[in-house]
C-alpha cells in the first residue's frame, strides 16, 4: 500500500499553480514596498537597497521552489503563502524616523502617519528589533528550500509547525506594536 503525502492533492484535486504563487510573492513584495516607501523616512534612504535584495532573495526563493512544492498541494501553497505575510509583517515592523519622532511602518499607518506622536512605536521597542523581525522570514525561506530538495512527510509537518509560530510571533508583535503606540500619544490641546 502506497503512502499518501501529506497534503498532496487527491484524485479529484487540482494542485496549486506555479504562477498563483509567483503572484502571490509578487504582490506581497510591491505592497511591502509600497508601504515602506509611503510610511519612509531616514530609513528608507539608508536601508532602500537592502529591502531591495530582501525582496529579490524572496522572490527567488518562492521561484526555484514553487515547482518542487507545488508537487505537495495546497500545503505547501500555504507554506509558502504564510511566508509572504511573513514578509509583509517584517515591512511592517521596521523602525524609521524623519525629522521628529520615530515611527513603525504599521503605527504610522495607523498613528496619523510619519513623525506624528501617535505613530511612535512602543517605548521598549529597540533598533535591532528591525533586523530580528527578517528572521522568521529567513526561516521560511529556508525550510522551503529544503522541502523543495528533500519532500518528506516530517519535513511538511515540521515545517508547517515552525512557519505557523513564526507567523504566530509577528501578528503578537504587530499588535502589540499598534495597541502600544497609541497608548503614550500627546493629548491634542
Amino acid at each position: 500500500m502506497t503512502e499518501q503525502v501529506v497534503g498532496s492533492p487527491g484524485p479529484a484535486q487540482k494542485q496549486p499553480d506555479r504562477s498563483l504563487v509567483l503572484g502571490l510573492a509578487t504582490a506581497t513584495i510591491v505592497l511591502s514596498l509600497l508601504l515602506k516607501v509611503v510610511t519612509g523616512g531616514w530609513g528608507l534612504l539608508i536601508f532602500g537597497i537592502p529591502y531591495l535584495f530582501i525582496c529579490g532573495i524572496h522572490f527567488l526563493v518562492h521561484s526555484l521552489s514553487a515547482r518542487s512544492l507545488l508537487k505537495r498541494g495546497w500545503l505547501a501553497l500555504a507554506i509558502m503563502s504564510i511566508s509572504d505575510v511573513l514578509l509583509l509583517g517584517a515591512f511592517l515592523l521596521q523602525l524609521d524616523a524623519g525629522d521628529g519622532p520615530q515611527w513603525l511602518t504599521i503605527t504610522a499607518l495607523t498613528g496619523g502617519g510619519p513623525g506624528y506622536a501617535a505613530a511612535e512605536p512602543p517605548v521598549w521597542w529597540a533598533g535591532s528589533m528591525s533586523l530580528a523581525v527578517f528572521i522568521p522570514v529567513l526561516m521560511s525561506w529556508t525550510l522551503m528550500v529544503i522541502l523543495a530538495r528533500r519532500g518528506e512527510n516530517r519535513a511538511v509537518r515540521v515545517s508547517a509547525l515552525v512557519l505557523a509560530a513564526g507567523l504566530g510571533c509577528v501578528v503578537i508583535g504587530l499588535l502589540v506594536a499598534v495597541m502600544t503606540s497609541h497608548t503614550h500619544a500627546q493629548p491634542a490641546y
